[in-house]
């Protein structure tokens, strides 16, 4: 089949990784920066167009921008024939209402940096259709990159996000606050303990193996935490402070 893209990013580049893969042909890519664009067919093929004007029909075109752009950008696709795509885990799915293409979403639910194109981690993808002949389209599409394909809709698929931002962003950053707080020469100790975590919240309920001070209502040691970061990383304290009395409140 043949996919063009709108948008050379981490996304993109992930997605076009799994569909050459995959025996697929990379067809048309568009971008703000043409720089991008031609060093993205450098590496997955197909041709650097400049505008909209210029994409041609194909099987698919997938739509990889920020999210603030998609309406824009799907209000100037003038192709009749090409199943297009958005990759948004937020923007619904009406955003192509009364658009002249058939159209739905391919969420890819996977945290991706086009730095890292690993090959060998899952990616599920949550697809939605115009109508289900078209969601069937789209399903088979990403079966091609994904053994774990689901019919999402909209509303659900919103839902799915966020819960991503608390799984990921949000635990990335928790990740990267204790190493600032442990410092570089001392944060290789932490490493095994954050292995054990996602090994106990992956084989239990993260619920019944949470453990630490706020659980305990240990107040006493909060409070020594809470004279350390003031002390040395005073910028954390309000967090440290509200998931603190976030968790204690949980496990009243």
């Amino acid at each position: 089949m043949k996919i063009s893209f709108i948008g050379a990013g981490n996304v993109a580049h992930h997605l076009a990784k799994r569909f050459t893969l995959a025996g697929h042909e990379i067809y048309q890519v568009l971008s703000a920066s043409s720089s991008s664009s031609v060093q993205f067919c450098k590496e997955f093929g197909g041709k650097a167009i400049q505008n909209l004007a210029q994409l041609k029909e194909c099987d698919f075109l997938l739509i990889c921008v920020p999210d603030q752009k998609i309406a824009e950008v799907a209000s100037g696709i003038s192709l009749r024939n090409t199943t297009v795509l958005h990759t948004s885990g937020t923007v619904s799915m009406s955003v192509f209402q009364n658009m002249p293409y058939p159209y739905g979403v391919f969420y890819p639910l996977q945290t991706l940096n086009k730095n890292t194109l690993q090959e060998d981690i899952t990616i599920p993808v949550c697809v939605e259709g115009k109508n289900p002949e078209i969601a069937q389209k789209i399903h088979h599409l990403a079966q091609q990159i994904s053994p774990q394909v689901e019919h999402v809709n909209s509303e659900e698929r919103q839902i799915l996000h966020l819960a991503a931002v608390f799984a990921n962003n949000f635990t990335n950053y928790m990740l990267n606050t204790a190493y600032q707080i442990a410092g570089e020469e001392k944060k290789a100790l932490l490493k095994p303990l954050i292995l054990q975590t996602f090994t106990n919240a992956l084989k239990h309920s993260p619920k019944d193996v949470q453990t630490g001070p706020a659980v305990r209502k240990d107040f006493e040691t909060i409070a020594k935490h809470c004279e350390l970061l003031e002390k040395n990383n005073p910028r954390y304290l309000k967090l440290y402070n509200l998931v603190t009395q976030t968790i204690v409140k949980e496990y009243e």
